[in-house]
C-alpha cells in the first residue's frame, strides 16, 4: 500500500501550481485509492496496480504541465476511469460494478461513467 504515493512530492519545488492542484485532487481521492488497493483478490496484483497507477499519476500531472485547457476535474476523472478499468480486469468484474464500489466526488461520475 505504500507504493501508492505521489513521486512528485519529493521532486516539485513549491512554487509548481500544477503541483498544488495536483495535491489538492490526489487528497480528495486518496481514501478510495487505498480502497481500491485493498479490493484486491489477489495480492500478486497490488505491486501490478500500484505500478499502473503512478504511471496515470505521472500522466495526470504531465497533462496539467502541458494541456491547460483541461479541468482538474476532467483530468482526475481519466486518472480514475483507466485505474477502475484496470482494476476491474485484475478482480473479474465490470467496471461499472468496480466503480460503485467507492465514494469518489459526484462531479466524477458522467465522465467517469461515461468512459467505460
Amino acid at each position: 500500500m505504500d507504493n501508492i504515493v505521489p513521486e512528485y512530492e519529493f521532486r516539485s519545488n513549491a512554487s509548481d501550481i500544477y503541483f498544488g492542484r495536483f495535491l489538492l485532487q490526489w487528497n480528495i481521492c486518496s481514501r478510495q485509492i487505498i480502497l481500491m488497493l485493498l479490493s484486491m483478490k489477489d495480492t500478486e496484483f497490488e505491486t501490478i496496480f500500484c505500478d499502473y497507477f503512478n504511471e496515470q499519476i505521472e500522466k495526470y500531472y504531465q497533462r496539467k504541465k502541458t494541456d491547460l485547457k483541461i479541468s482538474d476535474w476532467d483530468n482526475l476523472a481519466i486518472v480514475i476511469s483507466k485505474s477502475i478499468i484496470f482494476l476491474s480486469k485484475l478482480n473479474n468484474t465490470s467496471p461499472l460494478d468496480e466503480y460503485h464500489k467507492y465514494k469518489f466526488p459526484e462531479r466524477l461520475d458522467n465522465s467517469v461513467i461515461s468512459s467505460f
